[in-house]
């Protein structure tokens, strides 16, 4: 039996938007909650609402959420309904990515997230967060480089 993010995959890979893979979800997942436990200097400044949302959430928390955020965007947008709620099962990544991969990730996240007025709970935080990534990226020892101009970033899969 076919897993329902299997068959919103199956259904809708002729279309536009889509559902992020289970890998992009647990990369995801992972990233920020390692932000949270290490501390990271890239939660300085966001929002303080968004923060209490993760600060102590584990990565199954936070894997629903993007999941159901992505989950509710696609049925808005074909206006597929489903009879259960979206669930998702976590996973630990094999492989750690660059931040670069990352952020297109994020990237890709947030555009297939952003059909709906109000697109969900994670969505104003991966907004902030995509933004504090962009300017760690793009600023460097020899200067400004805008990171999504780079061939690391060209390279990275969109999902």
């Amino acid at each position: 039996m076919k897993s329902l993010n299997e068959y919103l995959i199956e259904s809708l890979i002729n279309e536009s938007a889509f559902m992020e893979s289970d890998e992009v979800i647990n990369q995801l997942a992972k990233y920020i909650h390692d932000l949270f436990v290490n501390k990271s200097d890239l939660l300085s400044g966001i929002t303080k609402t968004y923060i209490k949302w993760y600060d102590d959430a584990d990565e199954q928390t936070i894997a629903n959420d993007l999941y159901n955020c992505n989950y509710r965007a696609i049925t808005y947008r074909y206006g597929k309904k489903s009879a259960e709620k979206s669930t998702f099962k976590y996973s630990e990544p094999k492989e750690k990515v660059s931040e670069v991969q990352i952020l297109k990730w994020l990237d890709s996240w947030q555009y297939q997230c952003s059909e709906r007025k109000n697109p969900g709970k994670p969505y104003g935080f991966i907004y902030e967060l995509i933004y504090r990534l962009e300017t760690k990226l793009s600023h460097t020892n020899n200067g400004y480089k805008d990171v999504r101009r780079t061939k690391e970033y060209d390279d990275a899969t969109w999902d």
